[in-house]
């Protein structure tokens, strides 16, 4: 199990301020922990106010790569790190680190052509933590990244497929149609994005509109395509998936986890635009 921050922690970006965060985490991937937040803006006097616009924080805090290995923990400070010395949970860590960081340089050169993208906004491999409101802080080498919060403003696709109320046909065929053009726009930016499911589909409006407009979001699994039409090859330890309750994996699972699009499921496989049209429709 892992130790969410709490209610109404602040955390520090270098470049872009502070924000607190306002609930318990909003998504939970093998990578990292996701919570809602508001920026708390520092006016001329030095007092900080509660911004109207919100936000998603991701904070790296990886699930052990392998089942057995000793979980990732949460230091007194706040800080993440390897449950046990061990050499591989250390560079597990930093490779989970590094991958986190890479999607905003990613969505950044995506976004340039794209509008069907939530582009990561900022993003640090060292943060300042407030368990205070702001009085004292402490510096961990934690990897946080900002998004702009699309809370109120749709529900991503699972929300839908779990509810009680079945899509109709016409309704399926419209969202398909809209993920395909949101991953045609991907493939033009010159990428692939490899994690394509449910909760990475965020739908716009409902259902019930003519539009449904469907974003991408979580580009951290993302690779550039090369000239040949394929990605470079995914090694083992390049990519985390979500465990519930840190059970073991099972060939086939029911719900959230574990989690293995298709584009992902053969390591050292070097994938080409087709695997995200496949993991799309197996969505």
């Amino acid at each position: 199990m892992r130790d969410p921050l709490k209610t109404g922690t602040w955390v520090c970006l270098p470049d872009s301020g502070c924000y607190e965060i306002t609930g318990a985490p909003i998504g939970e991937g093998g990578l990292s922990l996701v919570y809602p937040a508001i920026r708390q803006v520092l006016d001329s006097h030095g007092h900080y106010h509660a911004g109207r616009a919100k936000f998603v924080l991701k904070e790296c805090y990886p699930i052990p790569h392998s089942f057995g290995d000793p979980p990732f923990v949460r230091a007194p400070s706040g800080q993440i790190m390897p449950g046990a010395p061990f050499e591989k949970l250390a560079a597990d860590l930093k490779a989970a680190q590094t991958m986190q960081l890479k999607e905003r340089q990613i969505t950044e050169e995506i976004y340039a052509t794209s509008s069907r993208l939530a582009p990561v906004i900022d993003g640090s491999s060292q943060v300042r933590l407030s368990f205070d409101k702001g009085q004292t802080f402490v510096t961990v080498q934690n990897t946080v990244t900002v998004m702009d919060s699309l809370a109120d403003k749709g529900q991503a696709l699972r929300a839908y497929l779990s509810g009680p109320k079945r899509i109709t046909l016409l309704q399926a065929f419209r969202v398909t149609e809209q993920i395909l053009f949101a991953v045609q726009e991907v493939h033009r930016a010159g990428y692939i994005h490899l994690d394509l499911q449910d909760t990475n589909i965020f739908i716009h409006g409902s259902l019930t509109e003519s539009s449904s407009l469907a974003t991408l979001i979580d580009m951290g699994s993302a690779r550039r395509l090369l000239a040949d039409g394929r990605c470079p090859a995914v090694p083992e330890g390049e990519a985390f998936f979500a465990m519930e309750d840190d059970k073991p994996p099972t060939p086939r699972s029911q719900g959230r986890s574990p989690h293995k699009p298709p584009a992902l499921c053969v390591w050292d496989r070097r994938r080409t635009s087709t695997a995200s049209v496949l993991s799309s429709c197996s969505s």
